[in-house]
């Protein structure tokens, strides 16, 4: 298995400097929420086929390290889709 730095990486111009998965735009923060989700790993590597099983792994390792950090990402993205609320249908993006 390689290293956390191996895994996670930052880029301010990729994801708005969130914490990602190598090579992808995949953000720590969309696999956290997606195994809340799913309360199992398998469905977000089939969601996100891009995944493989150690990313998944470091995503985890890293939220364990890091909660505060991914928990904030997490509430601004909810309240950037709350503040959706009022655009019309049409204008919301795709889920």
């Amino acid at each position: 298995m390689r290293s956390l730095a191996d895994h996670i990486v930052r880029d301010e111009a990729i994801c708005g400097g969130e914490p990602r998965i190598r090579g992808t735009r995949i953000a720590v923060r969309t696999i956290i929420e997606s195994i809340r989700l799913s309360q199992a790993k398998d469905p977000v590597l089939q969601a996100l086929p891009d995944l493989t099983p150690d990313d998944v792994e470091m995503a985890l390792v890293y939220y364990a390290e890091h909660p505060e950090e991914i928990d904030r990402y997490i509430r601004e993205h909810a309240v950037a889709e709350e503040d959706l609320a009022d655009v019309p249908r049409v204008l919301k993006p795709s889920r």
